[in-house]
């Protein structure tokens, strides 16, 4: 998934795009079984260390040069940095009904620093909220909204 208009702000959403694609979930190999599918909705958050890999398409999304997230090929899970994020759970918005809302963990602002619009960018981009990439799809962000939780 690749963002376009990059640097812009979600403000005037219609300009935000989202091109998805399945080729660059960082889960692609791990989910050959129900078993694994549900076992990648669940994100642990360790510290990141040399035999992590980081996530090619994800190569701006890093804080002290350490990615936010990362493949751990010895244990076949994808794994969030520690330092940023706690643990995580990946929501199929596809399932959500109108009004819905899932918390997906918490992140340190203190550490990330990033504005909302880039969150909501890593979260696409990195397949942890999950869309219809699968089919391909074109996501556009059509509002923004804040919530106290």
């Amino acid at each position: 998934m690749t963002a376009a208009s990059e640097g812009e702000s979600m403000t005037g959403l219609g300009k935000r795009v989202f091109l998805v694609s399945r080729s660059q979930s960082p889960w692609q190999g791990y989910t050959g079984n129900y078993e694994q599918e549900q076992a990648g909705k669940k994100i642990a958050a360790i510290p990141m260390t040399l035999d992590l890999e980081a996530v090619p398409h994800l190569a701006n999304y890093t804080v002290n040069g350490l990615p936010f997230l990362a493949i751990d090929r010895a244990n076949k899970r994808v794994v969030a940095n520690a330092d940023l994020f706690g643990s995580l759970q990946r929501p199929n918005t596809t399932r959500l009904c109108v009004g819905e809302k899932v918390v997906m963990g918490k992140f340190n602002a203190d550490k990330l620093q990033i504005k909302p619009w880039e969150l909501v960018a890593f979260l696409l981009e990195s397949h942890l909220i999950e869309t219809y990439q699968h089919l391909e799809a074109t996501l556009h962000v059509r509002a923004e909204e804040d919530s106290p939780a």
